[in-house]
């Protein structure tokens, strides 16, 4: 992006900025922050749209942090908090034997199921 793509007289300085793509007749939509383009139009009306709903979206999302951090803050008790630390193991978070892991399972289930692992026709329908 040469600097000769945004012209000095364009809107004022916000996260978004429109300005003429080049020196074509087409408007551009770029971030401000780092002169990224985001999008090309034919019209300036059809960047200002863009840009627009862009700006709106990042409202909601401002004010959608700020309310999960205002949750957070009145969620959180004074005082140290003691938990039980997770398990950081895989081998701490799954069960070990196969009679814990087929424990919901039916009788002929069950048979089914090692039969099958074993290769054998037996318990199979």
């Amino acid at each position: 992006m040469s600097a000769s793509a945004t012209p000095a007289n364009s809107t004022p300085p916000g996260r978004y900025n429109v300005a003429h793509y080049g020196k074509s007749r087409n408007f551009a939509l770029y971030l401000y922050e780092n002169n990224k383009l985001l999008a090309v139009t034919l019209y300036k009306k059809g960047a200002e749209t863009i840009r627009g709903e862009l700006e709106a979206g990042d409202t909601v999302i401002a004010e959608q942090a700020a309310r999960i951090e205002q949750l957070i803050a009145a969620a959180t008790p004074p005082g140290p908090v003691h938990t039980t630390p997770a398990p950081t193991r895989f081998r701490e978070r799954i069960r070990h034997s196969q009679a814990e892991q087929l424990g919901f399972f039916s009788r002929e289930q069950k048979e089914r199921f090692t039969a099958e692992r074993r290769g054998s026709s037996r318990g199979r329908s």
